[in-house]
């Protein structure tokens, strides 16, 4: 049964009107004055028209409530998954931890069977020794036996009938005995050398268990400053946080870390991180020092993809270190491991060899033998600090020792193997010690050894793929 509603204004009268100005139930005595002007209808009436307005008021609820269901269903799935995911990560405990005992297990038995093999070995040693020293030690206690039973029952005579080889054979026990040879063959000096505090420090840190959901190993780094930078320059990389999936991992990471050492550990240069978005990383570093750096990239102390990086780290061209005078036309260019620079001055016909302090040394005048040249250009230096010399207008190659010493001239002018038409560019390969030489008046590229053997040559004149069109100066680098 329904319930009868009376109305608030008169509790003695039914509530059966529905004043939709005042959104409220009322009864007829309210019309005549309060509710005089209002929009009002019987109860049923206004029930039909507000039922929709009541609908349509609970439809985000009933949306909230299908999403919070939702939510429920995904956090008892994602509790399942820690489950099975604890599970599997204590399966994984146990089994390295197995595999550590077994390995433990496996060295404790390698090494009692040591000890006991030395142990074993040094008592044979002593035994065998103990035993010598029992067999002379039997024969002097024969000996002594023997006279002092003589004495006692021998007469005078038959001791000294006796006496002879009696001394004879005494003198024989003692001359053999040398009490050096008394000295113990082995000494109980077999001890356990190991390193157990270092041992149990690395199993009390040996693994992690982490619940971060980026994959330390799964993220990758990019951008030049993975490969090279430039002294006191500031150079960049990026680091993209990713999951065991290699999906992108936007939770902020808690630690991600960055350091450049060199090789020799001359310098240690601590990297500055920024979040850009939400799975990338900047990394900046600043290089102290030139040459070979491992830059390491760590999330949670862990090293990412491919870390550490090898870096070469170049010198700073920006300012000159120091400025060199006194060249003629200078040309070519080429520095040695030492840091002298090798220059061609064209002008001069000759080579400079300019040291780290800026003293120059020159040799060769112009002409067309050995220590001459007119017009040299490219210049290269070979694995052994030899000079390679483009001798341009000679239409030659010339070598000298690192000091300037003449040593080999290869090419004359024309156009086959080994023949050259004003080659002004050269260098040799880094690894194979191959010699590179453009050819500028026959538009090709000629290959040989250092010692002047012909290998190849490629190119020709045209504007095609494979051909050249030389006009000017070449410069020959390769690219690594």
């Amino acid at each position: 049964l329904k319930k009868t509603l009376f109305c608030a204004t008169h509790p003695s009268k039914e509530a059966d009107l529905y004043c939709e100005t005042c959104d409220e139930l009322i009864c007829r005595d309210c019309i005549v004055r309060v509710h005089r002007d209002h929009q009002y209808d019987l109860v049923p009436e206004s029930f039909a028209k507000q039922e929709k307005v009541i609908v349509d008021s609970i439809k985000p609820v009933e949306e909230q409530i299908a999403t919070l269901e939702r939510a429920v269903e995904s956090v008892d799935t994602r509790c399942a998954a820690v489950v099975e995911q604890k599970t599997a990560v204590v399966a994984e405990i146990r089994t390295a931890m197995a595999h550590l005992r077994q390995a433990l297990e496996a060295r404790e038995t390698e090494l009692v069977g040591q000890a006991e093999q030395t142990a074993q070995q040094k008592l044979k040693t002593l035994a065998a020794q103990r035993d010598g020293f029992e067999l002379q030690l039997g024969q002097l206690r024969s000996c002594q036996d023997f006279v002092e039973e003589s004495r006692r029952t021998c007469s005078q005579g038959e001791i000294l009938r006796m006496k002879s080889p009696l001394v004879k054979q005494v003198n024989d026990l003692t001359g053999s005995f040398k009490p050096e040879t008394l000295a113990l063959a082995e000494q109980a000096d077999m001890v356990f050398a190991h390193s157990l505090p270092e041992l149990v420090t690395s199993c009390q840190q040996f693994g992690k268990v982490y619940c971060h959901p980026v994959c330390p190993e799964k993220c990758r780094a990019s951008g030049v400053g993975i490969k090279v930078a430039t002294r006191e320059q500031t150079v960049a990389v990026s680091v993209e946080a990713l999951n065991r999936e290699a999906e992108a991992c936007f939770k902020p990471v808690d630690s991600l870390r960055c350091e450049l050492v060199a090789s020799d550990g001359s310098s240690r240069v601590r990297g500055t991180v920024k979040r850009r978005n939400q799975n990338i990383y900047d990394i900046s570093y600043q290089p102290q020092v030139t040459g070979e750096h491992q830059l390491h990239i760590l999330i949670e102390e862990h090293p990412i993809l491919n870390s550490p990086f090898t870096v070469t780290v170049l010198p700073n061209f920006t300012a000159p270190a120091s400025i060199i005078g006194g060249l003629s036309y200078p040309w070519g260019i080429a520095v040695r491991e030492g840091g002298e620079v090798v220059v061609t001055e064209r002008s001069s016909h000759c080579i400079s060899i300019i040291s780290g302090n800026g003293e120059k040394k020159s040799f060769g005048t112009c002409g067309s033998g050995p220590d001459q040249f007119d017009r040299p250009e490219g210049v290269a230096i070979d694995s052994k600090g030899n000079i390679l010399v483009a001798d341009c207008w000679n239409h030659r190659i010339q070598q000298f020792s690192s000091t300037g010493n003449h040593l080999r001239t290869v090419g004359t002018q024309g156009s086959g193997p080994l023949q050259f038409q004003c080659p002004p560019g050269i260098t040799v390969h880094p690894h194979t010690g191959k010699v590179y030489v453009a050819d500028r008046g026959n538009h090709r590229i000629q290959v040989f050894t250092v010692d002047g053997v012909y290998l190849r040559q490629f190119g020709k004149k045209g504007e095609g793929e494979g051909e050249l069109n030389v006009q000017s100066v070449l410069l020959l680098t390769l690219a690594m």
